[in-house]
């Protein structure tokens, strides 16, 4: 007799994360961000460190329409194409696509002059 692989064999338990962590997490991230430009950059380029929660694409997006003002976008990007990007969507893709202002996409750092030998 065959068995189904898919069919769960028993009890299934959750472990729920305590809030704490959840928090520490907000709290690293934040410093992670507040730490990418000086004070000096921040005001020389006119940039603003913005955190918001969500799907990525649809965030960025929100944030540039309540905005309004926004002048230029400037997105790394991991250069997926082909198949890649369609089966996993791309986050850069949706913004280029749909933001109201323009978007200049870079390839992350180290990705530069790689060469891939995807078939996609």
């Amino acid at each position: 007799m065959n068995q189904n692989p898919y069919v769960s064999g028993g009890l299934l338990e959750f472990y729920v994360l305590p809030q704490d962590f959840f928090q520490e997490i907000e709290r690293a991230t934040s410093r992670d961000l507040e730490a990418l430009l000086t004070a000096e950059e921040k005001t020389k380029y006119g940039a603003v460190v913005v955190r918001r929660t969500g799907a990525a694409a649809h965030e960025i997006l929100d944030y540039l329409h309540e905005q309004g003002d926004i002048d230029l976008v400037v997105m790394a990007t991991h250069g997926r194409g082909g198949a890649a990007r369609l089966m996993m969507g791309s986050v850069a893709d949706k913004v280029v696509r749909a933001a109201p202002c323009p978007v200049l996409t870079i390839r992350r750092a180290g990705d530069a002059g790689e060469q891939t030998n995807r078939a996609a």
